[in-house]
């Protein structure tokens, strides 16, 4: 409701994860940092429940991301009447829990109980998916999904059935548009940048080129990538003396372009997803 508290996201980077992840040294979780992430418009509202027949949509965060790095998608996703659901998946940033060893905590199964979260809260409407890079593997891969939006990155198996958006840059030095292209089935539409066409394709890609194209991280929210530039940019020496891939991360501290970014694909991916999931009268 709207007497309910203004919601701030705790984020957390937890250099543990990281070395554990990448180096394969067995670091505690808990060397961490935690951050506070202002929520405009966010209202805190723990427990609370929706109209049944509620659309939801799966946010799915990529390789050491966290469930936040996608929140300006997921807050627009819910001012449009969805509920936008972001779990940490076993490779997150933020080392919220120990993944299990025997599978049990994969993506696939996170998805599941995830879905199984938001139907009981009363989301029982359409389903659709939104991924960044890995996650966007993860989002054409949501069970019953009716239109996936793929966001620097894309599954390398067929994407199946499923109607989606690809959202996608030369200049990404992670997941380039090139390695996206050339995954792609044969009815893939080009978009431009900034369109939001009133009647999307089935299958569609916005493609952005040119020397101020996005790098890889430009598509995270604003003050994650913020946060962390700040933790991580005094290790990204270290990182590229090791060889470590770092995501772009150097590339962004010279683009700081995340809002215009976020202009351009917030907007589109909302309304993409409008059309095939929160407007979709099928449950």
């Amino acid at each position: 409701g709207t007497d309910a508290p203004p919601a701030s996201y705790k984020y957390r980077i937890s250099a543990g994860r990281l070395v554990k992840t990448i180096l394969g040294l067995p670091t505690p979780d808990a060397i961490a940092r935690t951050f506070s992430l202002d929520a405009p418009g966010v209202r805190e509202a723990p427990g609370a429940t929706v109209k049944e027949g509620t659309p939801v949509v799966v946010v799915a965060h990529g390789f050491l991301g966290t469930r936040f790095d996608l929140s300006k998608f997921g807050e627009a996703l819910a001012r449009e009447g969805a509920v936008a659901i972001a779990p940490d998946f076993d490779e997150t940033l933020a080392g919220s829990y120990t993944p299990d060893k025997d599978g049990g905590s994969s993506r696939d199964k996170i998805v599941v109980a995830a879905l199984e979260h938001a139907k009981r809260r009363g989301a029982t409407g359409a389903i659709g998916a939104l991924g960044h890079s890995a996650g966007a593997a993860t989002a054409l891969k949501v069970p019953n999904a009716k239109g996936a939006v793929c966001i620097a990155g894309f599954g390398r198996d067929a994407p199946g059935d499923v109607p989606f958006l690809t959202i996608a840059s030369e200049g990404d030095g992670a997941v380039p548009l090139k390695f996206v292209r050339e995954r792609f089935p044969a009815d893939v539409k080009n978009i431009a940048v900034g369109a939001a066409p009133s009647n999307w394709p089935r299958r569609g890609v916005i493609a952005f080129d040119g020397a101020d194209a996005p790098c890889h991280v430009s598509f995270l929210a604003p003050d994650v990538n913020v946060e962390m530039q700040n933790f991580l940019g005094p290790l990204l020496p270290v990182a590229r003396f090791l060889k470590i891939p770092v995501l772009d991360f150097d590339r962004y501290g010279l683009l700081f372009d995340a809002e215009r970014t976020a202009e351009a694909c917030v907007p589109a991916a909302t309304s993409f997803l409008r059309q095939c999931v929160i407007n979709n009268k099928q449950s």
